[in-house]
């Protein structure tokens, strides 16, 4: 009798809620659920899984990332696509990416000078002031207004004397956050953040009212293509709209799930599993055509 799938899960500085939400989504489909963490990981052969097995990894530690690039083998099932050496490179200019695939980002600069012509170049690029400069960071924390040519100068100074060199964006005011949750090709939960007074930076809501299962066509397709292009089949999109205007901000991943979970009641561990399983079955009907 041929055993259960394994479900690896990588760990480091993750909220017990949503690896408590991946266990159970395991346990509902007989899947062995396995916590590996990354802290304390041997990196000692034989390795944890083998082909028709499962991998993930909710967190974006350096840490946790090699010891998935570890484990990883032809035949398990991940959220990467295409060449299996997708899962040993890692994004870090997504606009890039996603301006290569033909989607609308917000006008951008990757500011690598405090040279003041380019400065006053780049904000005349931009469309003038208010921009934001993004220095990374989750939930809009790194994310910066600036109103000012000389609070610019003062912040870009800054940065690069800290090692840092931030992105600069257009500021697009009155527009609408949408977080699209992608598994592979489908667009399973959507909701919209909402900004508080004296803040520019959309927060999480409190209650299922923004929460949907079916988020608009046109916001869904974008945010399906947004996880293509970094060929991954998970994602937490972040789209600005705008009257008729949409623009692709990020693609999360991995990201944190239990919002659209909890608060929305849509159960996104189980279609990640779901999503798992099928990648599973693929590959190992692939395999065993290529050996026939």
């Amino acid at each position: 009798m041929k055993n259960p799938p394994k479900f690896g899960c990588v760990t480091e500085r993750v909220a017990p809620i949503t690896l408590d939400l991946l266990r159970e989504a395991c346990q509902k489909r007989s899947v062995e659920y396995i916590q590996i963490d990354a802290q304390q990981f041997e990196y000692a052969e034989p390795r944890l899984l083998q082909a028709g097995d499962l991998l993930y990894r909710p967190t974006s530690t350096p840490a946790a990332l090699r010891v998935e690039q570890f484990l990883y083998k032809p035949g398990i099932a991940t959220f990467y696509s295409g060449a299996d050496d997708r899962i040993f490179y890692v994004p870090t200019t997504q606009p890039l990416h996603f301006e290569r695939a033909g989607l609308p980002i917000p006008p951008t600069v990757f500011c690598g000078s405090a040279d003041r012509e380019l400065l006053r170049a780049w904000v005349g690029r931009l469309g003038g002031f208010p921009l934001l400069a993004k220095m990374g960071g989750q939930a809009g924390v790194g994310v910066v207004m600036l109103d000012s040519y000389p609070g610019l100068c003062s912040f870009v100074d800054f940065a690069i004397a800290s090692g840092r060199y931030p992105t600069l964006t257009t500021y697009i005011k009155d527009a609408v956050l949408w977080r699209i949750v992608v598994v592979g090709d489908q667009a399973i939960a959507g909701y919209t953040c909402r900004t508080e007074p004296g803040d520019f930076r959309a927060h999480i809501p409190e209650g299922p009212e923004t929460f949907t299962t079916d988020p608009p066509a046109k916001i869904a397709a974008l945010a399906t293509k947004a996880v293509r292009a970094l060929r991954l089949e998970l994602g937490g999109v972040d789209i600005l709209v705008r009257d008729d205007a949409l623009y692709v901000l990020e693609s999360n991943f991995p990201f944190y799930t239990p919002h659209a979970q909890v608060i929305g009641g849509i159960d996104v561990s189980g279609a990640m599993l779901d999503h798992l399983l099928r990648k599973a079955k693929m590959l190992a009907e692939a395999g065993n055509s290529s050996e026939s």
